[in-house]
């Protein structure tokens, strides 16, 4: 009986004026103890002298391209996270693929242990870990699977999921609209929409950097590039965001919320009474 391929998976490190991490990450990369993996970089139009200096060196030191399996640089002008995601994703077909982003990492058993899942467990078809924050922020970052009503209020799947490659044909990829935030929600609830299975596994094993001034941070500040976002996830799953347990979680949460309003409302009336009552009294 032949023996089976070994299962492959693609690694897309994605790449914008993050010059300055992306050696960590892709030293993060390096040492897996699952080595069946090919890196794709795509640079989406870095303008940072740094980052610019440390791709032209990848580019040129082949000693560095084996170390990393580097299998391709792709640079490209600066359209947004999403399209430069699908340019790599569409440059080489896998078993599996990933996006790893320049400022991110991962624990050495990060693709062993969710690919070994995958392989063990066929009507699964995406995986990740709970993560850890680090930078100017640390701490665990506990994260759920993803189940309705709940998916549709929050994204619980981090970006660097790792999934079977014939998700990112039948989902025809990453929105190339959504250019401020949230296409990788969009991504997954695209996943979900086709009946993909996700696991998320009890290990602290991606490795999220936070820090000042990164574009997550940008748009969490930004109401109107918020408002935008969530517009246009919501028209593109309509059918999920109109369904009736949405509705009726909608429903739910505007009554807990009017509790809430009214339970603060009657303590500060409580409140001014009883100090009135004390100004009367002192008086």
């Amino acid at each position: 009986m032949p023996e089976r391929k070994k299962p492959e998976c693609l690694v897309v490190v994605s790449c914008y004026n993050e010059g300055e991490f992306l050696l960590d990450a892709l030293d993060s990369l390096s040492k897996q103890t699952f080595h069946n993996y090919i890196t794709v970089i795509v640079d989406d139009g870095s303008n940072d002298l740094l980052t610019l200096e440390k791709l032209q060196t990848l580019e040129m030191n082949q000693e560095l391209r084996s170390k990393y399996k580097i299998k391709e640089i792709i640079r490209k002008k600066n359209e947004g996270p999403s399209i430069a995601y699908n340019a790599a994703l569409s440059s080489h077909v896998s078993d599996y693929a990933m996006v790893l982003n320049g400022d991110d990492a991962l624990n050495e058993e990060y693709l062993s242990s969710c690919i070994e899942f995958l392989e063990t467990n066929p009507d699964f078809d995406v995986c990740y870990t709970d993560g850890i924050f680090f930078g100017k922020q640390k701490g665990a970052w506990r994260l759920t699977t993803p189940t309705l009503p709940e998916f549709l209020f929050n994204n619980c799947v981090h970006a660097s999921a790792i999934y079977r490659y014939h998700f990112f044909l039948l989902s025809e990829g990453y929105s190339p609209d959504l250019l401020n935030g949230h296409e990788d929600w969009d991504y997954w609830l695209k996943f979900f929409r086709k009946g993909a299975k996700f696991k998320k596994l009890d290990h602290l094993y991606f490795y999220y950097r936070k820090r000042n001034h990164s574009r997550s941070e940008k748009f969490g500040h930004d109401p109107y590039k918020v408002f935008d976002t969530y517009q246009k996830i919501t028209q593109k799953h309509n059918e999920l965001f109109l369904s009736p347990i949405y509705v009726e979680e909608i429903q739910k949460r505007y009554f807990l919320l009017q509790q809430k309003k009214n339970k603060i409302k009657k303590l500060k009336s409580q409140f001014i009474n009883w100090f009135k009552l004390k100004i009367k009294t002192r008086d």
